[in-house]
């Protein structure tokens, strides 16, 4: 069955080069909407909104009271294009290579591409881990759970209104 919504919860942790890992997980939720819909919800430690609505992406920063516009890049490698993209999209970008049954290393076609290689792990049929780790040799590494594949997804989970007194910046 093709995935067309997907929510859920998720943990981010990011460990650099070095091998420091960040002392501060990042937790929170998220809705996608193919195509090219994600609400991103980080909750700890720091609140930060993502919101794209297929057009338009919105990173909201309540700390600094400060929103970034930007268009949507539909072909970018970053998360949000790896969550977004479909199968063809993602063999278009990447060479994949199935690791095992469930696990997958991709690699961007792209030299210019920031990302080095993904590691994508899956269990039925739903995106249980992701692995991205840049070329300066900082890995993010997601974590998903409590997913539910196909829900109903309100369409204001995709909308964004900035808040009154906060720095739009469009770039």
């Amino acid at each position: 069955q093709q995935t067309r919504s997907l929510r859920g919860q998720f943990q981010q942790q990011i460990i650099e080069s070095n091998g420091l890992v960040d002392d501060e997980p990042r937790s929170g939720e998220f809705w996608v909407e193919r195509p090219n819909k994600i609400r991103w919800h980080y909750r700890q430690p720091y609140e930060q909104l993502i919101v794209a609505d297929g057009v338009k992406v919105w990173l909201f920063d309540p700390d600094l009271d400060q929103v970034l516009v930007r268009d949507l890049e539909t072909d970018s490698d970053d998360v949000a294009g790896l969550l977004l993209g479909s199968s063809e999209d993602i063999t278009q970008r990447f060479t994949v290579t199935s690791m095992s049954a469930n696990q997958y290393l991709l690699v961007p076609l792209a030299a210019e591409s920031v990302i080095e290689q993904v590691v994508i792990e899956f269990e039925q049929q739903l995106m249980v881990s992701l692995e991205v780790r840049d070329k300066l040799g900082t890995t993010s590494k997601f974590e998903f759970f409590e997913q539910q594949a196909n829900p109903d997804i309100n369409p204001k989970q995709f909308r964004f209104i900035a808040p009154d007194g906060v720095d739009v910046v469009i770039q």
